[in-house]
């Protein structure tokens, strides 16, 4: 709080005098004008901000960015796909359903009674067998409606690196399955480095989350320790250490091709 200089209350636009809160991108406001945090940039709302029925609330500056339908996906993904790649990334299955739902929806496909708001996205993997006795998966992803575009993004990257692992058959624990995934979302916000984008790298460097937060943290130790990092060097690091800490060699390289295709 600062007592020692004038401010003008970014909701009613009148002087203040004495204390008053801000939010992330210096927005003051009276302690009773203060209003909801734009679920997307986390700064103080007006009235022109829309109100979501899970009562989330979009600002006016982010309400334009918002991916919203089916063509702002097609023009997301293949961009997602190929900063991907730059990363290592290149053969991710041909056919994945994305699509935009509300909370509600997210969470009953999670079957969660109640709406959390950490969940902005989820993928989903269904396996069969073939008339050739092959097993065949049809993968979805599902992302949470309302989001801009950056944080739209490094949720897709996020949710495709969780049906790439499964595509190769990696079953990680849970600290280190989301923070690998985790480090392709903060990868995704760093190559697009914009306001919004940074902003979230920040939430995400410093996030208490016992899984997602030290699970990113953990990974992103070991993709800047390699000598030349990419996402799949990173995964191999982290079976060769965690799945087959004893194995070495001719022996691990052999474990690594024939269990996951890597």
């Amino acid at each position: 709080m600062d007592y020692f200089h004038e401010h003008t209350c970014f909701v009613c636009h009148q002087p203040i005098h004495g204390g008053f809160c801000r939010d992330e991108w210096g927005n003051v406001v009276h302690y009773g004008c203060r209003t909801p945090l734009c679920c997307n940039c986390f700064r103080y709302t007006d009235s022109e901000a829309l109100h979501l029925s899970d009562g989330r609330v979009i600002c006016k500056t982010c309400l334009p960015s918002v991916v919203r339908n089916q063509w702002q996906i097609n023009w997301v993904r293949p961009r997602v796909l190929s900063l991907l790649a730059k990363y290592g990334i290149n053969d991710l299955p041909a056919h994945i359903y994305i699509r935009i739902d509300n909370s509600a929806s997210i969470n009953g496909l999670m079957n969660q009674s109640g709406i959390d708001p950490k969940a902005v996205g989820l993928a989903s993997t269904q396996m069969r067998m073939s008339s050739s006795n092959r097993i065949e998966q049809r993968h979805r992803v599902n992302i949470l409606n309302g989001l801009h575009r950056a944080f739209f993004a490094g949720v897709l990257a996020h949710e495709l690196m969780h049906i790439w692992q499964r595509s190769h058959f990696i079953e990680l624990d849970d600290l280190h399955n989301e923070g690998f995934c985790e480090l392709a979302c903060y990868l995704m916000l760093r190559q697009i480095n914009n306001p919004i984008a940074r902003l979230h790298m920040s939430r995400m460097e410093y996030s208490p989350d016992p899984v997602y937060g030290n699970g990113f943290r953990a990974v992103r130790a070991v993709y800047n320790s390699l000598p030349r990092p990419s996402l799949p060097d990173t995964m191999r690091w982290l079976l060769a250490n965690l799945l087959y800490p004893t194995m070495h060699g001719a022996t691990l390289q052999a474990a690594l091709r024939n269990n996951h295709k890597l």
